[in-house]
């Protein structure tokens, strides 16, 4: 397991932030939400597009939108027949892609709606591929500078009213297929284990808040962790 923790490295003035969290936890709304209630020393604060490939050569652009549709956009069989770690590789393969061409270059804070650990999660949880190899997968990838586990129950997260996959909703679950509260309470377990590991942020998501209130909060936890100061309203 990477032993790294973020909060026993010096804040940069480039910070990399993941809101990590299950599926439908609201990560991808939040994010923009924080960017613009944060102000780093330097720069601005940026969501992070994962997934994008809108980079300067054709090559990367063509080779990444290849791999982009084998490991989400392409329909996938019920019954995984290439194996976790085949998957692990790919996904991998994609975050050190990420790591070259976007992390190292930026003059920005970068904010992710999630990370590679929701994947480790997911695959801990569908198969029996050990965990230890799959973070060495990850050793070229930046550790994450502040990581704020967004810790929505499940119950919650479905009654959002957002239509989930079959694979978010356990269809490849360890002992057979589950529903998706019971395959995202497992994978909350995960997370949640990892954020106790690694000394991320772990706020608690009610039924009651805004994403506006969330994000206020969040900010407010972020900056502090990394010495900030809140941007003026």
């Amino acid at each position: 397991m990477n032993e790294s923790k973020a909060s026993d490295r010096p804040s940069r003035k480039r910070a990399l932030i993941v809101l990590e969290g299950i599926d439908g936890a609201g990560k991808t709304t939040l994010a923009p939400l924080v960017c613009d209630r944060l102000r780093p020393p330097t720069g601005r604060a940026l969501p992070l597009v994962k997934k994008s490939v809108d980079y300067e050569d054709a090559y990367t652009r063509t080779h990444l939108k290849r791999l982009r549709h084998i490991i989400w956009d392409e329909p996938k069989p019920a019954t995984d027949v290439m194996g976790g770690q085949h998957w692990m590789l790919l996904i991998a393969g994609w975050y050190t892609v990420l790591e070259v061409r976007t992390l190292a270059r930026s003059d920005n804070t970068l904010v992710s709606d999630g990370w590679y650990f929701r994947n480790i999660a997911k695959s801990i949880e569908e198969t029996d591929v050990d965990e230890s190899w799959m973070r060495t997968l990850f050793a070229p990838v930046r550790v994450p500078d502040v990581v704020v586990l967004l810790d929505v129950k499940p119950e919650l997260a479905q009654q959002r009213g957002r239509v989930f996959d079959p694979r978010e909703s356990g269809a490849r679950a360890l002992g057979g297929p589950t529903d998706f509260v019971t395959f995202q309470s497992r994978i909350r377990h995960q997370l949640l284990r990892m954020a106790a590991i690694e000394n991320w942020i772990v706020v608690p998501v009610g039924d009651q808040q805004t994403p506006e209130q969330l994000a206020d909060l969040v900010s407010q936890l972020i900056s502090k962790r990394l010495g900030w100061r809140l941007r003026q309203t």
